[in-house]
């Protein structure tokens, strides 16, 4: 019998009968399954205003309230069926996913466990148990649920993938690729499914076949913008710069604003001394987030190394507004008040890298040449001296032999 068909005799019980809450109700069980949500609600409403006990129909008029979002109101359906039917486990099932949606833990762990109770041979509320532990952090708990779930239904890809994701949040890579393995063999078509194993891959640094899932994610699904960064990162490793841009630029095409891939780009734009690229994506990132200090620092670093001092140590200055412990800002400031010979701003950001880490023997190097321009030779001479025991302590032989031949200087003057 064809859906028209299917229709086509309802209307006629009704038309024969309009009072029969049955033909109101598989009616609107024909709506449903067409999508015409409205029309449904609409049936089921004059079922149960014929039929008022239709535990039944209130847990369906239910589920098209939970699709809609309509939460509230879904409940309040569900508790309906409840009331006139205490074993309704659907409503039950239902009714802690949508506490579980609107974050209430308790209330869903307790309708999860009232289900389990009616039909303990449910995969779905034990998986979806578990879901409700897994967003909580409740890892062991997740596990035993998941696992129940799986034995009771072995096809579940989905409660696979959750498996795998909790064994690589606990470091035990190993598992999670066989979770993930059972994912692909399910699904092999899951896009999702190589890129978490790719990630996987990556942390065990096995690169080779971490590209190689992260490429048949892509393959899968051609927009898939994170499969595109983490490649990228990946090449960047390898030092393959041309792959990893080109990664890079496809995710910024997919989404103009991945801060991240704007910042790794311009890292490579940078290793590559293409500074103005470099610069181009360091401010694109500051954009999107304006307290990104990294990238403020890089594009301080590069105005240093380009000589626009007050450039540099306007970036630089707002790195240390934002984290005032970041010891490369104040070194990288200080040299820069040091070329534009503002010597007492200059010791001053150093003596702060030298407080926050008494072990930067550069800082001392740097410090000591400060206080010598400034004609301080006996602090000078105290710096420099610090800094040879230092990078002799730290095995820093190009350093100790820059601070040695700066201690020698200031000797001889």
């Amino acid at each position: 019998m064809t859906s028209f068909e299917e229709m086509a005799n309802y209307d006629k019980a009704i038309e024969l009968n309009p009072n029969d809450a049955g033909a109101y109700y598989n009616r609107g069980v024909a709506y449903y399954k067409q999508g015409k949500y409205q029309q449904a609600l609409a049936d089921y409403d004059k079922a149960l205003e014929l039929n008022p006990q239709g535990a039944t129909i209130y847990n369906d008029r239910g589920v098209i309230y939970y699709i809609q979002g309509r939460y509230q109101k879904a409940i309040a359906n569900y508790n309906q069926a409840i009331l006139l039917n205490p074993q309704d486990f659907d409503s039950y099932n239902y009714r802690g996913i949508i506490y579980e949606i609107q974050g209430n833990y308790q209330k869903a762990i307790a309708a999860f466990n009232r289900a389990i109770l009616i039909n303990s041979e449910s995969a779905n509320a034990y998986a979806n148990r578990g879901n409700t532990y897994y967003k909580h952090k409740e890892y062991k708990k997740a596990l035993v649920d998941y696992k129940q779930a799986i034995l009771l239904q072995p096809d579940l890809a989905e409660v696979y993938s959750n498996c795998g994701s909790i064994y690589n949040i606990k470091k035990k890579y190993k598992k999670a690729l066989v979770n993930y393995n059972q994912v692909i063999e399910l699904n092999p078509n899951d896009a999702v499914a190589y890129y978490n194993r790719g990630n996987v891959y990556s942390k065990q640094i096995n690169e080779r076949l971490a590209i190689a899932d992260y490429s048949k994610a892509i393959e899968l699904n051609p927009n898939y913008t994170e499969a595109y960064y983490n490649r990228g990162c990946l090449y960047f490793q390898q030092k393959k710069y041309k792959q990893a841009i080109a990664d890079y630029s496809k995710g910024i095409e997919l989404n103009p604003n991945y801060t991240e891939a704007y910042y790794n780009r311009g890292c490579l734009y940078f290793q590559q001394k293409k500074y103005k690229q470099a610069i181009a994506d360091y401010s694109k990132a500051i954009k999107l987030n304006p307290n990104y200090t990294e990238a403020y620092y890089k594009n301080g670093f590069i105005y240093f190394k380009q000589k626009k001092y007050k450039q540099a140590i306007a970036d630089l200055s707002r790195v240390i507004e934002i984290n005032p412990t970041y010891t490369k800002a104040y070194q990288t400031r200080g040299l820069a008040y040091f070329e534009k010979k503002k010597y007492k701003q200059a010791i001053a950001d150093l003596s702060r890298v030298i407080k926050i880490n008494p072990s930067d023997a550069d800082a001392y190097n740097n410090r000591g040449v400060a206080y010598h321009e400034q004609g301080n030779t006996k602090q000078a001479i105290k710096d420099l001296e610090k800094a040879v025991k230092l990078c002799k302590q730290q095995g820093n032989q190009e350093l100790y032999q820059k601070a040695l031949n700066n201690l020698k200087k200031e000797y001889l003057s």
